[in-house]
């Protein structure tokens, strides 16, 4: 049973402070946001604390109508009008719009998923300071922010072992597609009652971390790790959290493990799946150790020794799950979809031959470095290496998250005992400290292609026509352009770069689709290199 009301902004509560709960998605070719989120900007704004107290500015917003669960545990504030007002369809003709309800039955949902499935702990009311005992969820206006959702600290409740508050909730009163920020950005990635349900069982998790557990000032990146991780197990057919992941496997970099702020926990909720693979109660656990008292990213560390493992075993473990996506996702245990997800970006992407090569480069504690190279097998194609290394020893340089390693990466003709052997040739690799990087390797020997491929080409059916490029390597510039018989051209000449598809070097050629059906020639040009004809069939 859900019960309805009006009030006039009855008991509007001292805000206390706005706990990072926005977690603005982003499409993986945009350039980055700021290094911020909502959490830190109000805790600067909003939280003053003393060595005896903490006092936090503030008001709830005034929404004139609620809703409220039968069971009385959650109360939904929201508006009929104005900038605020949700859509007032009510399929079921209970007097309460449908968004209302979904949203209801998403919280519940949440509830029942986070505490009575997996054991958090239930966070505690506010008395009464949103009208009834019920936790307060308000309905209003985000998208100029870019907030999905945000959680606010209300009432202190205690300083220690670790400092707890009641909270209430503000999300977005229709996450609609048409949502644009004060910039000028769309605000969603993913829209209407989809982003609604996430953002439910982001929000009240972040409402048990705070009340349950503890309130830090520190390694936010925790909080919203296990948040987003929680949209995942609560509704695991909504994919907010992959365009996260995306934006991790395209510019890794940026991103380490060990960087502390919220936009990073986005990245890596679902590492998530790899902390619980084989403990069930590990990210449970890690929160019973920060209601101890202990920062995040060092409760998180003590969690996974006490469960008889470490962080670093479980981040060295996850490598494969990272080298696992697009075309090579079917094998992915961590990342659902796998498949849907680009193919991790590689920093360094070569072909070597001859004396060999190294490749050095600088990581920070946790981040993850892809490199690949082509190195000559014993007969045939090249075979392509693709590494990811990360320097993850020790867990305690979490802490540290400024720390920097220099190390590198040799491909070398000789190789030694302690090398890795590169399959399919007589080549290894040598990294230099050995003992400070984890690594993940795999191996393919590249295809020969004599020819474009698909053929004949459909232009109602196919998108791409990839062209193959002998010698050059993965990145390498390369120019094609499309004649006629006579060699006569038919489009500008297109300037692209090599990649690997289905384990063949090729150059992807988007053919126009009103072109007449027929037979072309396509020519392949690269610098110091004598130019390539080939021949394709196009039908309709």
């Amino acid at each position: 049973m859900i019960q309805k009301r009006s009030t006039l902004a009855a008991r509007i509560g001292l805000i206390l402070f706005a706990l990072c709960c926005w977690y603005h998605p982003l499409s993986a070719d945009e350039n980055p946001p700021a290094d911020r989120c909502g959490f830190g900007d109000r805790a600067s704004k909003n939280r003053i604390r003393t060595d005896q107290d903490v006092r936090i500015l503030g008001t709830r917003p005034p929404l004139p109508e609620y809703a409220e669960s039968g069971d009385g545990r959650f109360r939904v504030h929201y508006a009929l009008k104005g900038s605020n007002a949700v859509d007032t369809t009510d399929t079921d003709s209970n007097g309460i719009p449908d968004y209302v309800d979904e949203c209801l039955a998403a919280l519940d949902r949440s509830w029942k998923l986070e505490i009575d499935t997996l054991g958090y702990a239930a966070p505690p009311t506010d008395d009464t300071a949103g009208g009834s005992s019920a936790i307060d969820v308000y309905l209003r206006d985000l998208g100029r922010e870019g907030y999905y959702g945000i959680t606010n600290l209300d009432r202190l409740l205690a300083l220690t072992p670790s400092e707890r508050y009641t909270t209430w909730i503000e999300i977005d009163n229709n996450f609609s597609p048409t949502d644009s920020t004060w910039s000028g950005k769309q605000s969603y990635s993913t829209f209407g009652v989809d982003a609604l349900r996430v953002t439910c069982a982001h929000e009240l998790h972040h409402v048990i971390q705070n009340g349950s557990y503890g309130f830090s000032v520190q390694h936010r990146m925790v909080y919203e790790l296990s948040s987003t991780w929680m949209e995942m197990r609560a509704y695991p057919e909504v994919r907010d959290w992959a365009v996260w992941a995306s934006y991790l496997l395209t510019r890794p970099e940026l991103w380490p493990l060990s960087k502390s702020n919220a936009l990073n926990g986005y990245c890596w909720g679902w590492f998530g799946n790899v902390l619980t693979a084989n403990n069930r109660d590990l990210m449970l656990a890690t929160w019973n150790v920060v209601g101890q008292g202990a920062d995040p990213f060092a409760a998180l560390i003590t969690a996974c020794s006490a469960s008889g493992t470490s962080l670093n075993e479980l981040f060295c473990a996850s490598l494969s799950s990272l080298y696992h996506t697009g075309k090579r996702g079917d094998r992915n245990l961590h990342l659902p979809g796998a498949q849907l997800l680009p193919e991790i970006k590689f920093a360094s992407d070569i072909t070597v031959d001859g004396i060999g090569e190294t490749v050095s480069s600088s990581i920070r504690p946790f981040e993850v470095l892809a490199s690949r190279a082509n190195v000559p097998s014993r007969a045939g194609e090249p075979v392509s290496m693709g590494l990811l290394s990360v320097w993850s020893t020790p867990a305690s340089i979490l802490l540290r998250p400024d720390s920097v390693l220099t190390f590198s990466i040799a491909y070398t003709p000789n190789p030694v005992a302690n090398d890795e052997a590169i399959p399919g040739s007589s080549w290894g690799i040598r990294f230099t400290p050995s003992e400070s990087v984890c690594r993940y390797s795999s191996g393919i020997q590249l295809l020969v292609t004599p020819a474009p491929y698909p053929q004949p080409y459909e232009l109602s059916a196919h998108s791409l026509l990839y062209v193959p490029v002998s010698g050059a390597s993965a990145g390498a510039e390369v120019r094609l352009q499309l004649c006629d018989l006579g060699l006569r051209p038919l489009t500008p000449e297109l300037v692209t770069s090599v990649d690997i598809h289905d384990d063949r070097l090729v150059a992807k050629f988007p053919l126009a689709s009103q072109l007449t059906p027929g037979v072309y020639l396509i020519t392949v040009g690269q610098d110091s290199v004598e130019t390539i004809i080939h021949k394709v069939v196009i039908k309709r």
